[in-house]
């Protein structure tokens, strides 16, 4: 069994393994209402981990304003459709947005009442670093009780009426200076539309397939969905790279322990990790991360 780790304080020098209700329960923030999270970590910058994971459910009444950011993203999309500009993102794509590119405005699709999200922020090839969801939360308390601005609709106003991105205010608030953005590798984000993908057999694994959604950069991130039939197993290892595996549907035993959707499973670099076995079909996100100074990921070692 799992000894039990916070996500977000650390130390986490062993695999950790979070459930949806386990999470920490996050509403409304600098980006105002219509939208409610289960941040599930992770944080130890003792141990190079510094990264964001999360689960969020939006309404109509959630607007985003175009914007970028210094570190990078994943994003699932688990239920429902969002809007990125023209782009819709239907269930089940999958889409890599890379440090200092712009996206947006977001929203959920017209045709929704509500849409779902999976959502990873970890640092890009910059090595800016992600800024955790305690970070944020204490920050925008800050600024409300200094009554250094206001937040309206996913933007900050100032006391000159100057509008700024509501995120780009509370990571400027952290650091306490001006955000230099890099120079972004990509012209914008890419969709990965799973749908369009193939499953491969995983050599070594009956009963597992992989869709190879995408590699991105020197240390990834690696993208991939494993299908696991009931009774699947994928083997125990230990690698020099971050594993993140969220159960989006079916069920998994780990270390004497089931997990159902949407738990979320984070393996640290150079720690060693259980098999994982599907107590029914099961479909899992994966995604992949080297570690500052390491060599390129593998294509497809799980």
């Amino acid at each position: 069994m799992l000894e039990k780790v916070d996500p977000l304080k650390g130390p986490i020098t062993r695999p950790v393994v979070v459930r949806q209700e386990e999470g920490d329960e996050q509403g409304g923030t600098h980006r105002g209402g219509g939208r409610k999270s289960e941040i599930y970590g992770f944080f130890d910058p003792e141990h190079g981990i510094r990264m964001r994971a999360g689960i969020t459910t939006y309404t109509p009444d959630r607007y985003n304003p175009r914007h970028r950011h210094t570190d990078e993203a994943v994003r699932y999309y688990y239920r429902g459709a969002e809007c990125y500009g023209r782009d819709v993102m239907e269930e089940g794509d999958c889409v890599y947005v890379p440090e200092g590119v712009y996206y947006g405005p977001t929203k959920t699709a017209e045709k929704c009442d509500h849409n779902v999200r999976i959502s990873l922020h970890f640092p890009g090839p910059s090595g800016f670093p992600t800024p955790v969801w305690p970070e944020v939360m204490k920050a925008q308390k800050e600024m409300r009780e200094k009554q250094v601005g206001q937040f309206e609709k996913g933007l900050f106003i100032w006391p000159d009426g100057k509008k700024q991105d509501a995120f780009e205010a509370v990571q400027e608030y952290i650091v306490g200076s001006k955000l230099n953005y890099p120079e972004p590798r990509y012209r914008s984000y890419i969709i990965m539309r799973h749908a369009n993908y193939s499953w491969v057999p995983l050599e070594g694994a009956p009963g597992v397939s992989v869709k190879h959604l995408g590699y991105f950069n020197e240390r990834g991130p690696n993208i991939k969905l494993m299908r696991m039939e009931s009774g699947a197993e994928t083997p125990q290892g230990k690698v020099d790279f971050q594993q993140v595996r969220l159960v989006l549907e079916g069920e998994v035993k780990y270390d004497g322990e089931n997990y159902k959707p949407v738990s979320c499973m984070f393996f640290p670099a150079g720690a060693a990790y259980s098999a994982t076995t599907a107590v029914s079909e099961t479909t899992l996100l994966v995604t992949q991360l080297g570690m500052p100074g390491s060599s390129p990921l593998p294509f497809c070692v799980l």
